[in-house]
Formats: C-alpha cells, sequence, structure tokens
C-alpha cells in the first residue's frame, strides 16, 4: 500500500468520508469542514508511520497530498521539506 493510499485511509476513517472522494487536492479545512479532525489525522499519521509532525510543520499542511509528501519526505532521509519551490519551465 502507498503512502498515499495509506493516509487517505487514515483522513477516510478520521473525518468519516468515502475513502473514494478523496484525492490529492482534498482540502482538511475547506473541502471536510473540520479542523479538529486535522489534529487527530496528524496524530494517526504520526502513529501508522512512526514519525513525529511538529505544530508549526502541520499547520502548512492544507490538503491530503502536502501530508503526503510531507509523510514520504520524513520516510526517506534524503528528501528535504519543506520541497524547493518549483521553477517555471522556459
Amino acid at each position: 500500500m502507498t503512502v498515499l493510499d495509506q493516509v487517505k485511509v487514515i483522513v477516510a476513517e478520521v473525518f468519516g468520508v468515502d475513502l473514494h472522494e478523496l484525492t490529492p487536492e482534498t482540502r482538511f479545512v475547506e473541502d471536510l469542514d473540520e479542523s479538529l479532525e486535522l489534529t487527530e489525522t496528524i496524530l494517526a499519521c504520526e502513529e501508522a508511520f512512526q514519525i513525529k509532525i511538529p505544530d508549526e510543520d502541520a499547520a502548512q499542511l492544507l490538503t491530503v497530498g502536502q501530508l503526503v509528501a510531507y509523510v514520504e519526505a520524513r520516510l526517506s532521509p534524503e528528501t528535504v521539506w519543506p520541497p524547493a519551490p518549483q521553477r517555471p519551465a522556459l
């Protein structure tokens, strides 16, 4: 199971939404309407992936995709968080 799949399962369980409705673009507060559940989601991800997500980092995670990218970065020692901004193609 990919990190995306695992995060979607956690988000679906915590927020009580259909797993198949979640995409990387799903916004926690705007689309799912609950900020308290975001705290529960962060704690569940910390437990599931055996990582620590500091509050200042958690505050920057606005979408499912951002949470997935953060978890992947924490699981891969060569990845830096936050990712460097992408330069536009010329």
